[in-house]
């Protein structure tokens, strides 16, 4: 049969880009070509209207009452969460390490501006002393801090989006090789981004020239023009000890469990408050022991003049000193976390697959775009490549969508028989003794660590499932770590699937 071409799609769809091997025939026409026996996928469209929702409903409950368990009947809604879910620690992290490259961000500004008070102390004690008030002397500091802050916005915005783009393609690779399919290849700049960086601009820098303006107005003149004066750091740098309790605050909250607000879905705010409390806390106390640390030098660098002179700057720091110091902790918090981070990712993925793939030679489909595609190999193809002479032995895999105790997961068939020899589980805890299993289980599975925490279960619990061939007792015998379906798998032997 051959095929007429009659247009070419376009390159974007509703601002999307459409998939470069993208072709579109009519049903009935691929059914004769190919002799297909079944079709994956039904779409429905429904209008647009104040009735839509009701339609849609009534839609999916009129083919769950014709087809039962046959089909799986969802919504883009539903897998949308699903897509949004896959991503979200990677989300999260990304931006908790934001906010702290923010506050390093702060402290900076906060010494610029103090040091700028510092230069200009005759200015600022003469418009004092001409009839300016503190009032005033504070909004023109602020004034110049909103300056920054526009400045900032913008450099953000245009540094965002430019580093946005450069790396758009490697995350969209990654997310594609780990979950699913998508048709991401540029980085949009929405008017929401744009607000929200001048936002954390200004804001920061707001916040960050509220002590320097305070201090500017509230220092008397005659303070200003005193020369040689040595002007009080920050009050709150003066008490070392709210650093410690911090300190000692954010310990006690590491044990504390991760909040859950859905099956699921952990959020651990508990280590996070305690990473804030350490690294704010943490500049309190450097702060305040740089007069120690100037006691120190000048104790033991009595052979040196300059390291006691420098010793003696320390034992009375200024704010300037201080905030340099502050941001420097902070600084090192953020790599530090970076590096915590990346090497955590990366030992554990690669532990992961270095159990997982041990095969010399994986084959799929050509249409085969990530963990999610639905793209299966004819019976008689593998069959054919398992009777090719060298071929050791073969491990096929089968993957399809249930719904478990109401949540989507993934259903995953492989050869169990291949366990321990080419084939090999992370293993979370040790699976349970087979003897262990129920008479009235059909089949034994291991749950991926996802799984176990969204339904709710664990090792030795029963689940019944519904399978090509009808619905299965399942015996949960395991937990193994599987990082490429964050919705949860279940793998049961290949023989249950057929």
């Amino acid at each position: 049969m051959h095929f007429i071409i009659r247009a070419i799609l376009p390159e974007f769809r509703d601002g999307t880009p459409l998939p470069e091997n993208l072709a579109v025939a009519d049903i009935s026409a691929l059914i004769e070509r190919f002799s297909l026996e079944a079709i994956d996928r039904v779409e429905l469209i429904v209008p647009d209207g104040p009735l839509r929702d009701r339609y849609v409903r009534e839609s999916g409950q009129r083919l769950r009452e014709a087809f039962g368990d046959q089909w799986r009947v969802t919504s883009p809604t539903e897998k949308q969460i699903d897509a949004t879910s896959m991503t979200a620690a990677f989300r999260l992290n990304l931006a908790v390490l934001s906010l702290i490259a923010l506050l390093v961000g702060l402290y900076l500004i906060a010494q610029t501006l103090d040091a700028t008070v510092s230069r200009r102390r005759r200015e600022i004690a003469t418009l004092r002393s001409l009839g300016i008030s503190a009032n005033d002397i504070k909004r023109f500091w602020l004034s110049e801090a909103l300056l920054y802050g526009i400045a900032a916005g913008a450099v953000g915005v245009l540094a965002g989006s430019a580093m946005a783009t450069l790396t758009v393609d490697a995350v969209t690779s990654t997310v594609r090789a780990l979950y699913r399919d998508t048709a991401q290849t540029a980085a949009g700049l929405t008017g929401a981004d744009v607000l929200l960086s001048f936002a954390l601009g200004i804001g920061g820098s707001l916040i960050a020239a509220w002590i320097p303006a305070r201090d500017a107005a509230a220092t008397p003149p005659a303070q200003f023009l005193r020369i040689g004066k040595r002007i009080p750091p920050f009050p709150l740098f003066q008490h070392p000890w709210i650093g410690g309790a911090a300190l000692i605050l954010g310990a006690a909250l590491l044990p504390l469990p991760p909040w859950q607000p859905q099956p699921g879905a952990s959020i651990p705010v508990a280590g996070y408050a305690t990473a804030f409390l350490w690294l704010t806390g943490g500049t309190l106390v450097a702060a305040g022991a740089l007069k120690w640390i100037g006691r120190i030098i000048q104790l033991f660098g009595f052979a040196s003049a300059p390291v006691r002179l420098a010793g003696s700057r320390l034992t009375q720091p200024t704010s300037r000193h201080q905030l340099a110091l502050s941001g420097f902790f902070m600084a090192i918090g953020m790599a530090a976390a970076m590096a915590f981070l990346i090497n955590s990712f990366e030992h554990t993925v690669t532990r992961w697959l270095e159990h997982r793939l041990r095969a010399d030679l994986f084959i799929s489909s050509v249409g085969f775009q990530g963990s999610e595609a639905d793209q299966r190999m004819e019976a008689a193809l593998l069959d054919e490549l398992e009777s090719i002479p060298g071929i050791a032995t073969a491990d096929r895999f089968r993957g399809i969508d249930i719904r478990l105790n109401g949540l989507g997961t993934t259903l995953a068939g492989s050869s169990f028989s291949l366990l321990g020899e080419g084939q090999e589980l992370l293993w979370l805890a040790e699976p349970l003794p087979d003897s262990n299993r129920p008479a009235e289980a059909d089949a034994t599975g291991y749950a991926n660590e996802n799984l176990i925490r969204r339904a709710g279960l664990a090792p030795g619990d029963m689940v019944e499932i519904t399978t090509p061939a009808g619905p299965r007792q399942i015996w949960i015998g395991g937990v193994h770590a599987d990082y490429a379906r964050d919705n949860g798998l279940l793998l049961v032997d290949l023989a249950l699937l057929f």
